[in-house]
């Protein structure tokens, strides 16, 4: 049941976005399914199908719920321009990750979307108002794969992965179980980055959730409603692509706390009744605000892996900020993190 309650909040607001002509993004990447041919929309700051010695970083930017990839490209533009002579060294690749509710003539369309919003990695996908079986994780992956092997980008050192909100959500569970990062980065000794920003909630890695009242103690809770531990708030019930790939609950805790990770939330950002705001039970279990989910989440992470996890993840708070994917990815410390040599290197104010 609620999964229809969120499918019917997210049917309001892609009327509404319609009736403002949230634009689909321009380009094409195509995905072959079964040998089925289908299209994912995409923007870009280079052609992926031309070679570019320069490029040496690729910065993978995740739209929100806003489903407006356009404005996730410019941002992660704006970004690359705080830094001088990053342009020509920077590739952008801004995905339009689409529910079926978002599309005007389904029936008519030959680009791919999801029957349900697709940050979680659902592999109910569909184009032409026909089902096909692909996660967003895994065409996350075939596009990052072809990048990198294409030999189109020889000198490329360095991919972050970055999302805000929605697209945060998705970027903190593609982490922990995509298999981009192990299967075709790592051994080509190409360094990924993940920068996390103010979802609504997060991946935990047992049924542990934080105890009523406190910022850092964390117990099994009582009463727990019936699923709150399922794949997306935990690593119960998951989904197709894992078991397609055989990503398995016990390879995604070993591996999670060597990811490089940034995590950002904005100061302001504690509306307990924001519209956007995963308020179903497993998601009240983890704070009441993005604010507070974010540092509970933050203390979870160092209770549950140990205090070696602050070498490779990091927390900051973005002053005066509220729920703008804007003011965090442009913030000093995203800036730091994405153009820093080396990840592990101070990005800011210090950890709470």
């Amino acid at each position: 049941m609620l999964r229809y309650i969120s499918y019917f909040l997210l049917l309001i607001f892609c009327t509404s976005a319609q009736a403002v002509e949230v634009e689909i993004a321009s380009k094409r990447y195509l995905i072959e399914i079964d040998g089925v041919k289908t299209f994912l929309p995409y923007e870009s700051s280079h052609n992926l199908s031309s070679k570019h010695d320069s490029i040496t970083r690729v910065i993978y930017s995740i739209h929100s719920a806003s489903y407006n990839a356009k404005s996730y490209f410019n941002r992660a533009n704006a970004l690359v321009d705080k830094v001088p002579g990053q342009k020509n060294k920077t590739l952008i690749i801004a995905p339009h990750i689409l529910p079926k509710v978002c599309i005007k003539n389904p029936k008519e369309s030959n680009i791919i979307y999801w029957e349900f919003p697709a940050f979680w990695g659902t592999s109910r996908g569909m184009f032409n108002d026909k089902r096909v079986r692909i996660s967003s994780y895994e065409v996350t992956d075939r596009v990052l794969e072809q990048v990198v092997t294409s030999g189109n980008f020889p000198n490329l050192k360095t991919i972050i992965i970055l999302g805000h909100s929605g697209g945060g959500q998705m970027v903190n569970r593609y982490a922990a179980s995509g298999m981009f990062e192990a299967k075709t980065a790592n051994p080509m000794g190409i360094e990924v980055r993940y920068i996390v920003m103010a979802p609504s909630s997060y991946l935990y890695f047992n049924n542990e959730r934080v105890v009523r009242g406190s910022l850092k103690k964390f117990a099994i809770p009582e009463n727990a409603p019936e699923g709150f531990n399922n794949w997306g708030y935990g690593l119960g019930t998951m989904f197709t692509y894992h078991k397609k790939f055989k990503v398995i609950p016990e390879t995604i805790t070993e591996h999670y706390a060597s990811k490089r990770i940034l995590y950002l939330v904005g100061s302001k950002d504690k509306n307990e009744n924001d519209t956007s705001l995963d308020k179903k039970p497993p998601a009240m279990l983890q704070g009441r605000h993005r604010l507070e989910r974010g540092i509970i989440y933050y203390n979870y992470l160092v209770h549950f892996f140990g205090e070696q996890v602050k070498q490779t993840q990091h927390f900051r708070v973005v002053k005066g900020a509220g729920h703008s994917g804007r003011s965090l990815m442009l913030s000093p410390q995203a800036i730091r993190f994405t153009f820093s040599p080396n990840s592990k290197e101070r990005v800011g104010s210090k950890n709470i």
